[in-house]
This record gives structure tokens, sequence and C-alpha cells, in this order.
């Protein structure tokens, strides 16, 4: 605990905490981001070099298997293009 006593806060961090303590969440676009991650989307990769198709339930998981940001995915996947020509992404919920 002493590690946090000398840690010091931006003034953005105090005004969330001061907002936490009243029992408002303030909802950043990073928050709503993550929220769109966790809510559920099966996602399916199609690779055409080797012709696979795999189905993945979290957007993070396909980003550790193509090597690429969880974002980049996600605009892939909501413009039915190809990623780097060889992968085609596409996401529906569950």
């Amino acid at each position: 605990m002493l590690k946090f006593n000398n840690r010091k806060l931006s003034y953005e961090a105090l005004a969330n905490l001061k907002l936490a303590k009243k029992g408002i969440v303030s909802i950043s676009p990073l928050r709503r981001i993550n929220h769109l991650l966790a809510t559920g989307h099966i996602t399916t990769v199609i690779n055409k070099k080797d012709n696979s198709i795999k189905v993945y339930d979290y957007i993070r998981t396909v980003s550790r298997y193509i090597g690429i940001n969880h974002t980049t995915i996600l605009n892939y996947s909501n413009t039915n293009k190809w990623l780097k020509d060889t992968y085609f992404i596409t996401r529906n919920k569950k």
C-alpha cells in the first residue's frame, strides 16, 4: 500500500475518482471499445493462403493469431475488406 501513497494523479484521474465515489461512472471512448470487445461477437477468419476457416469467440484472440492490433481487426470486419490480402474477417452476435 505504501507505493500508492506517493503516486501523483492527473487532474482527469482525480476527477474520475471523485465521480466514482459519488456513484457516477464516466464512459470514456476506450471503455466503450472494451465493452464492444467483450459483448460476445463470434469472429470468423478465412485464410486465403491455406483455405482454412477458423471461428473465435474473442476479437483479441484473433488479433493474437494474426499478430495485429484488435482495433484493426474491428475496422476490417466492418468494411468487408481483405486484411494483408490473406484474411477475410466477419463478426456475428452470439
